[in-house]
Formats: structure tokens, sequence, C-alpha cells
């Protein structure tokens, strides 16, 4: 049996905290298939040895090597929870790759949650800027489950 710290699990909502379109963003490309209930979170190293950035198709085309990755409602759920996420992540920019919006000019963009030295934010990022191999990690939803009453 797997243990895990009650500390440690976020709950998700079926609905955004932000919504995007308000703040000028057109539509949704990709969004999770995950929309609600509980789940714990890892950080997934995306970069292959010798690669200091990946933007735009290849950073797109690098999350679909993975299964399982957090978009915008993970991170607003663990932006609640804020004081659940591990203090050794503040070094990281935590990228929720699994839901990618369309702005209004047609760049893509998605969410990032990023410690500002006091706390979390929950910061929109262009796929097309470069992200830093020493800084930015993707969000791997590591079990989903349910709590007992």
């Amino acid at each position: 049996m797997e243990l895990i710290s009650r500390s440690m699990i976020f709950s998700l909502l079926n609905t955004f905290d932000r919504n995007m379109k308000k703040e000028g963003w057109d539509r949704l490309k990709k969004d999770s298939r995950q929309t609600l209930g509980m789940f714990t979170a890892g950080l997934v190293n995306f970069f292959q040895e010798g690669e200091s950035f990946l933007y735009g198709d290849k950073l797109e085309n690098r999350a679909c090597e993975y299964s399982d990755l957090a978009g915008q409602r993970h991170l607003e759920a663990m932006l609640r929870s804020q004081k659940s996420i591990p203090a050794e992540w503040r070094t990281f920019c935590l990228v929720g790759i699994d839901t990618i919006w369309i702005d209004s000019s047609g760049d893509r963009r998605i969410l990032c949650l990023c410690f500002n030295g006091q706390e979390w934010v929950l910061t929109p990022r262009s796929v097309e800027l470069p992200f830093s191999s020493k800084r930015c990690r993707f969000v791997h939803v590591v079990k989903v489950f349910t709590l007992p009453s």
C-alpha cells in the first residue's frame, strides 16, 4: 500500500478559477482530461542532456512524451493549497502544459506557478518564449484518488 501525505493532496474543481477568456484569451487548444477529484503531484525534468531551453512546437512535442501532466486546474488546485507545495520546489517554475490557450493574437499560452519569494503566483506565459532547463519543470499528476469521508 502506498502512503501519501495528506498535506500534499490537492482538490480539483471542474471549472477554472481564473477564466482566461476574461483576460482576452480566445479559446482552448487543449485541456486536461482530469477535471475533478484529488491528486498528488511530482515534478518532471523534461529536458534532454545538453538542452538548455525549449519553446514552441518542441516544448509541446516534448509534453506529448509524458502521460498524466498537469494543466491549469491542477495548478489552481495547488495554488489554493500553496502551503502544501514542497519548499524544495520554490526554485522552479511549475509548468501546467496540459492546458493550452490561444490568445486573441493567435499565440499559444499556458499558465505556470512561480514562487515570488513570499508566495506562489499563477503566471501566464507564451509557449513561444524559452523555458529554461535550470528553472522549469512539468508538473506530473502522480496519483488520482478520492479520500474516504
